[in-house]
């Protein structure tokens, strides 16, 4: 019998003694433990972090996964440190949320326009679902009626789908339900 042989047979036979002695050490000596590892993080922060971009990076899957069960398990904590985080920055925060508003809302207007399908207006564009059934699917998608950010993000997040155009609120209104808007352009330089 090798050595490796006699090692593993050894550490199969004593496994649950070596637990046992693993955690009454870990239990005796918890602090100075929490400790070196505070210790350790401090000093290595920069290997860490780009070790954890990396893994993120390369296991986009795992990440969302990993960070959707600790959001989930720790949903209180997440809402109190959201509240404390916007108690101290709020002019930042505000501004953060404005700023990436508008960016998701440039993302889609730039894929589908920002000028009326309907009249071709550039003021208050909207997106439109071009076969009238946008009530229907929306509740579908969220299950109660979303406009604006929310359902960008959906587009955004389907790639962009088919389906859908843009067109000024006033002509979308208009539309509603329709197949078609039903404002008279004519004169107002749009088509009719």
């Amino acid at each position: 019998m090798t050595k490796t042989e006699r090692d593993r047979q050894y550490y199969e036979a004593h496994r649950a003694e070596k637990a046992e002695r693993n955690r009454q050490y870990h239990e005796a000596h918890r602090e100075e433990i929490i400790e070196r590892k505070r210790q350790y993080r401090e000093a290595h922060r920069a290997e860490i972090a780009e070790y954890q971009r990396l893994y993120r990076e390369a296991n986009p899957e795992k990440a969302r996964e990993h960070d959707r069960r600790y959001h989930e398990a720790h949903r209180e904590k997440q809402a109190e440190y959201d509240r404390r985080r916007y108690e101290a920055n709020p002019e930042t925060i505000r501004e953060s949320t404005r700023r990436w508003r508008e960016a998701t809302r440039a993302a889609v207007f730039d894929h589908y326009g920002r000028t009326c399908q309907c009249c071709g207006s550039n003021d208050r564009p909207t997106i439109d679902h071009v076969n009238g059934d946008g009530r229907e699917h929306r509740a579908e998608l969220f299950g109660r009626q979303v406009t604006g950010v929310e359902f960008y993000r959906w587009l955004i997040a389907s790639g962009f789908p088919p389906g859908f155009q843009t067109m000024c609120d006033p002509c979308n209104n208009s539309k509603g339900n329709g197949a078609n808007c039903r404002l008279d352009h004519a004169g107002y330089g749009g088509q009719s």
